[in-house]
């Protein structure tokens, strides 16, 4: 969901997860590069063809970077080239992000997994708060409906912060019992940023740099998109008929 930061095209996850799985079962030496890098793009390429992947690849070995490579346009309509310093929109992928905020809580027992949101004085009711668990959040098995009410939808832009984010289901009745099932909740991890806000007296914005971005350097890495930032990439989204159409940003950012 959500238009988060330094942004990279989530098909692009999809095809390191693969190249990480060529690399753990190929018959090639590990040092062989160059046969990795020819799958490498026989992958990459097989997405473009395909529509499916516009973005960049970067491909290392113990720290050493030894292949890089960008496909596609980052503004169709200029036809700028996307390359290695173009910043891409992770989307929904932020939830990664949220999640090793919440388990850096967890390891310097700031909080537990097994904690309730009771603990925390969210405002939701009793009987709901005493059952979903942190872990539950975590893992899309605490009940709780997605974002997209009809509410949401008339202004996604009006809800820019995580409260305004969460009165949404506040009072709405769980989908099924916390831990019974399981069903994906972008308003989960809203749920999850209000936990890190309330219990570090911090905004989710301010954990995210001071915890994970400064610590690792990544200098081009944001929470918000650039308007002046010549690198940044324009938002487009698919329509029904395959198209790609360009929507600018249409959601707030956030921890989901």
């Amino acid at each position: 969901m959500n238009t988060f930061f330094t942004f990279v095209n989530s098909v692009l996850i999809t095809s390191l997860i693969l190249l990480t799985s060529f690399s753990a079962n190929s018959q090639a030496k590990t040092d062989d590069f160059a046969t990795i890098k020819k799958h490498v793009d026989k992958i990459a390429s097989h997405y473009v063809n395909l529509g499916w992947f516009s973005g960049s690849l970067l491909v290392a070995k113990d720290g050493v970077v030894f292949h890089q490579e960008s496909f596609g346009y980052s503004n169709i309509a200029s036809k700028t080239e996307n390359t290695v310093h173009t910043k891409y929109n992770i989307g929904s992928i932020v939830k990664n992000y949220t999640a090793v905020l919440i388990l850096q809580q967890a390891e310097n027992k700031k909080l537990y997994l097994t904690d309730t949101l009771d603990k925390f004085g969210l405002g939701f009711p009793k009987k709901i708060a005493s059952k979903i668990t942190i872990h539950h959040l975590l893992h899309h098995r605490s009940g709780f409906a997605d974002i997209f009410t009809a509410e949401y939808r008339q202004n996604q832009m009006s809800f820019n912060t995580i409260d305004k984010k969460l009165a949404l289901l506040r009072e709405s009745p769980l989908l099924f019992e916390p831990g019974t099932d399981t069903k994906y909740s972008n308003y989960g991890y809203v749920v999850l940023g209000a936990i890190l806000e309330k219990s570090t007296g911090k905004s989710f914005e301010t954990l995210l740099n001071e915890n994970i971005l400064d610590k690792i350097d990544l200098v081009n890495t944001s929470f918000l998109p650039s308007n002046t930032d010549k690198n940044q990439s324009t938002r487009y989204t698919y329509t029904h008929k395959g198209h790609l159409v360009e929507v600018g940003i249409t959601e707030s950012n956030g921890p989901q």
